[in-house]
Order: structure tokens, then sequence, then C-alpha cells
């Protein structure tokens, strides 16, 4: 593919940062520091933050949501922090942040404005850093930030820093449920603990990898969360959830991450409409109908990162 980093960098650069489902999610035992070991299948979908950065003499944030913090604890800013410091420059950059990926929900909205922070100052900056140099300085932001830049299907283990690319076939399509509530990440971990005496559900590499092509009702058929049980015990608003869709014609539905949001798998966009339609008239939470997105084609091994 043509070097587009050799082209002089925009003075504004819009991204869009995609927010993400977990197929399949197995918690495997907690870490010595603190943190817990996973395996996950994380799909990519087509919900998405947008993200405008200009060049600045420092770094600033503004976001159209008050909840989001504008400021140093706010990941992008992290991000941009940590991107600096490893390029060792004094650049910096004005963010304006529109949210559409709903907080503390298990969709990974913070962490995929990091990625596309990291992945537009890396063509804003003239830094034309591959993915390899790049991900140790997402890793060090969060635990998910690593997906985001290769986006996608991805195992991810560790502590979700490991990340194996799939080609996953086909498109999916997802009828998506946030509820106007929020769930603490931290809770639901410190919970799992107790779940944890039976041997780890395991998942199979192999049937993920064809999974987009052997049909939907196989992809409902595999899903799995460790973390839904204890979620559900913690707010019981997420069965209710879980039942909407169902009940709503989904071929499966499952929370995603450590909650709240809820994603019902479906045949094809048009049975996603036909689910979105139901589940609204419940009064349930925000519907979205979303398709799963691929992997970026830039985030190859020995590619340098570019736009979104």
């Amino acid at each position: 593919m043509p070097d587009r980093m050799k082209n002089p960098p925009p003075d504004k650069l819009k991204i869009e940062a995609f927010a993400k489902i977990n197929l399949f999610l197995e918690v495997l035992g907690k870490r010595p520091d603190g943190y817990h070991d996973i395996y996950t299948v994380m799909q990519e979908i087509s919900l998405a933050d947008e993200i405008e950065l200009s060049p600045s003499d420092e770094i600033s944030l503004d976001c159209d949501d008050a909840r989001i913090p504008s400021d140093s604890r706010n990941l992008i800013w992290r991000a941009a922090e940590a991107l600096r410091a490893e390029a060792g420059i004094g650049r910096g950059v004005a963010v304006s942040l529109h949210k559409r990926i709903p907080h503390g929900a298990g969709l990974g909205g913070g962490s995929s404005d990091a990625a596309a922070a990291i992945i537009g100052l890396n063509r804003l900056w003239r830094l034309d850093w591959r993915i390899e140099r790049l991900l140790p300085v997402a890793a060090r932001v969060g635990s998910d930030v690593p997906f985001f830049l290769y986006g996608g299907t991805c195992v991810c283990e560790g502590r979700g820093e490991r990340v194996t690319p799939i080609d996953a076939g086909e498109p999916l399509w997802f009828v998506l449920v946030s509820p106007p509530f929020a769930v603490s990440t931290a809770e639901i971990y410190s919970r799992v603990d107790s779940d944890l005496t039976n041997e780890p559900v395991r998942c199979n590499v192999k049937e993920i990898a064809v999974f987009g092509s052997s049909g939907a009702a196989r992809v409902a058929g595999m899903l799995f969360n460790r973390l839904e049980a204890v979620a559900c015990r913690a707010e019981p608003g997420i069965v209710v959830v879980i039942d909407a869709l169902r009940k709503g014609g989904a071929l499966g539905a499952m929370m995603t991450g450590s909650g709240s949001s809820v994603f019902g798998v479906c045949e094809d966009s048009r049975h996603a409409r036909k689910v979105a339609s139901l589940v609204e008239g419940m009064g349930v939470g925000q519907v979205n109908v979303v398709q799963s997105r691929p992997r970026r084609a830039c985030c190859r091994a020995g590619d340098s990162i570019g736009e979104n």
C-alpha cells in the first residue's frame, strides 16, 4: 500500500474510535499485580466516537459529554503523554471528542479513544512508527488499548494486552442495548474470584477463526462471559435486558465485558432491524443496530499506522 505518512500532516485530523463487544470472555485467575488473566475474543463494531486532532503547543481536550473527564484522567490525554514521552518530543495536540459510545457499558469506549489518538498522533506528529513500536505504548495506557490498534476480531490474553488478530470471514449483525445504568469494572472483577472454582471454559480458536462464515446461529451458540453472572447479581437490570433481546428474537444474547451493555446476535441486517424495533418498544435502554468491523489493513506486522 502507498506510504501516506510521507505526505504532509493535515491541519486537522478526524478519526472514528469504534466500540467492541466480547464474544467470549473467560477469567483465568488473579495475578500478583492485582489484575486478572483473561482469555477473550473481542469484536470491533460500527458504533463509534468521533475525535478531531489539531496541532498545538500543549495537550488539551474538549468533550461534549460533561461526565467524561477532560484532563489527565482521560485515556486520550494519557495516550498523548505516553506517545510524546516515548518519542522524546515536546509537541502537543488539541483534541475534540464527540461521545457516542456509552460510558461504563463494557464497550471499551475510553480504550478505543486512546488507540485512535495514538493512531492519529502517529501521523500528526510525523512519527511513522510501525505497530510493533506503538503496541508497548498502548499497553501502558490501558489493557484494551492494544486491541483497538488492530480492530476487527482478535483473541486477547493476559490483561488483554496480548493480541492475536483473526480473519473472521463475513460480517455479523448485532442489536446492542445499553441500559440507563453503568457498572464498575473494578467491582465486578473483585467479585468474580469466588466463581473461579471450576476448570476454565475453553474456546476453540480454530472455530473462532471461521465463525463469520459459519453462520450467526453458530456464533450465538459459542457465546460465553464469565463476568455475566457476577454482574447480573450486582445489577439485576442486566437480566431484564438479556431477556428483552431473547424475547425480541435474537439468536443469542449476552452481556459484553463487565457490563452493562448487552448484545444480541442476528441473522442479517433485516433481522437486526426487526429485533431492534421490538426491543425499543420494551424501553430497556439505548438500542443500536451494529455490524462487525474488519481489521485495519494498515495494522499488519511491519506496516506503519496512519489514519483509521
